[in-house]
């Protein structure tokens, strides 16, 4: 999925027509990956907090280290590197005070509503950090009527979708990503029936032929869907491939996904300034060079990340907070 996003947005600045990267039969996948990694970020979250009492401010310090902070240390070197190009620290015309949007990681979540000095990173990122602070409210309406709940979340989808469109698409919406996230959560509840043989071929029946053959539902309830049975029928499939070769990559680049989300923007764009083209098949070429260099850099990242949080003022942190 992560590579889905940085190939989506490789076609939408690209110069050659590489349509099949940005859109399918039924949406576009941009916003197709998004619902899938909502879902996989609600899953993954409501498997280890679920159905255990846990302690709110290491809950929100964890949020805080592996969300925030990598964040803000990848913004803080690409903005210097825009002053430096700029020659002024408030190179933007807007208000100073946004600059601290960007190091609380809202920066890329908010310009779709107000201008931002959003550099790295993807709207998806200040969306979710929004549903990490408000995930313990999430769960206690989750336990009361997970059904009910969820029923809810959908009407309310529906009724800013007849609504009509808006200068904000609608998948931005923070009720649309707290219903995705819900049904990840949802999906954790059912983890023995998520990876049998009837998961797996149902979600393969509905996700696969919908990405090539055009069903009438509206525009982003198609990607919702199709993003939701995206999540079921990957995770089953890497479930059922036996390679250890396979799981000991898949676990190393998944290591490096969040990383790779966060620089592949800035990357794309320097590469693309010198190797732009309107050749389909050098275009590919780009773009697999693009993912190479990211991954590249992402691995340099992380070893930097990983270097500062074994130094003494995050392991008297860590002392503090996690139990």
């Amino acid at each position: 999925m992560t590579f889905g996003i940085v190939a989506y947005h490789f076609a939408c600045y690209s110069a050659a027509d590489l349509r099949f990267l940005n859109v399918h039969a039924n949406g576009v996948w941009g916003g197709t990956l998004n619902s899938a990694f909502f879902a996989l970020s609600g899953f993954c979250l409501q498997n280890k907090y679920g159905n255990i009492r846990f302690d709110i401010l290491e809950f929100y310090y964890k949020r805080w280290k592996t969300v925030v902070f990598p964040y803000a240390l990848i913004f803080t070197y690409a903005f210097l590197n825009n002053v430096a190009t700029y020659g002024k620290f408030f190179y933007l015309n807007i208000p100073k005070w946004l600059l601290l949007l960007s190091f609380i990681g809202e920066d890329g979540y908010v310009q779709w509503f107000h201008p931002t000095y959003f550099t790295i990173g993807v709207w998806f990122v200040g969306a979710i950090i929004l549903i990490y602070l408000l995930y313990p409210l999430i769960n206690k309406f989750f336990k009361l009527n997970t059904i009910v709940y969820l029923i809810i979340l959908f009407v309310l989808y529906e009724v800013l979708r007849i609504k009509g469109p808006s200068a904000t698409p609608i998948d931005i919406n923070p009720v649309t990503c707290i219903l995705s996230f819900s049904v990840g959560m949802a999906l954790s509840t059912v983890k023995d029936f998520l990876f049998t043989w009837k998961a797996f071929l149902v979600s393969g029946i509905i996700s696969i032929p919908t990405l090539f053959i055009p069903i009438g539902l509206s525009h982003n309830t198609k990607e919702l869907i199709i993003g939701w049975m995206l999540f079921v029928f990957m995770s089953n499939l890497g479930n059922r491939i036996q390679s250890v070769k396979f799981h000991r990559v898949i676990s190393t680049l998944s290591k490096l996904s969040y990383t790779i989300i966060l620089i592949h923007l800035p990357v794309l764009h320097k590469i693309l300034i010198g190797w732009n083209t309107d050749s389909i098949g050098r275009s590919i070429i780009v773009l697999i060079g693009t993912l190479s260099a990211t991954c590249v850099l992402s691995v340099a990242v992380d070893i930097i990340i990983k270097w500062i949080y074994n130094t003494k003022p995050f392991v008297w942190l860590d002392s503090k907070f996690i139990k």
